[in-house]
């Protein structure tokens, strides 16, 4: 689930008018009329529940934690320079890029009489249970649960190159390698039944393979040991 527990819009500072730099280009932190999305701040908080997914990988891995953005709301209301100010992987990462990246224009800020650029952060806060009736919550899409993705990964162990095989379905699916950490390392489409990864630079141990099909919402993982 992804909750907003406040008011989801927050100033990078508590000084009243303070400007800043980014790019060359002048910016507010808090202006004289803020910039508003559609009727205010709860619908703000409707557009990101009704367009972001909690990733498939983060649910399986059961990964939660908060993620921090800074973007700019433009002299024309338009949404730019989205920035991750605090992250917690890749899949959660992307998603809230994506999400504020695709907001339609807002109500610009003014300052003496003049349409400026502001300055905000925002956090998406994520968490696979909610217990309170008071935070604002969605569900993760359920999985299609008749469609399968059988594959093989060889040679395993492997050196140089492995090689994914799809044993199954002729579907669009992406592939992503990933270390213990939970680092994304190489990431694509899969554009034929078998598709080969140079893995030469990696470094010896443990690595997870996973194919993930958007469309049906089912991810499938395998271990891949480099020597």
């Amino acid at each position: 689930m992804l909750t907003l527990e406040s008011l989801p819009i927050v100033t990078d500072s508590i000084f009243e008018y303070e400007e800043d730099t980014l790019n060359g280009e002048t910016f507010f932190y808090c202006v004289e009329i803020m910039p508003q999305f559609r009727n205010g701040d709860r619908d703000v908080i409707k557009f990101i529940l009704e367009n972001t997914e909690y990733p498939e990988t983060a649910i399986e891995d059961s990964v939660e934690g908060r993620v921090f953005l800074h973007f700019t709301i433009n002299e024309d209301g338009s949404v730019s320079n989205v920035e991750l100010a605090r992250g917690i992987r890749y899949d959660l990462d992307e998603e809230c890029i994506s999400v504020i990246e695709s907001m339609p224009n807002w109500k610009p800020g003014k300052q003496r009489g003049e349409f400026v650029k502001v300055r905000y952060t925002i956090p998406f806060n994520f968490k696979l249970n909610v217990d309170s009736e008071t935070k604002i919550a969605i569900t993760p899409k359920t999985k299609n649960e008749d469609f399968k993705i059988e594959f093989k990964v060889y040679p395993n162990p492997a050196s140089e190159f492995v090689n994914i095989e799809i044993l199954n379905n002729n579907n669009e699916l992406e592939y992503q390698l990933i270390n213990q950490n939970g680092q994304l390392l190489q990431n694509g489409l899969l554009e034929n039944n078998t598709t080969q990864l140079n893995i030469s630079e990696l470094k010896i141990g443990f690595y997870l393979i996973r194919l993930i099909s958007k469309e049906n919402g089912v991810v499938e993982t395998k271990k891949l040991i480099k020597k």
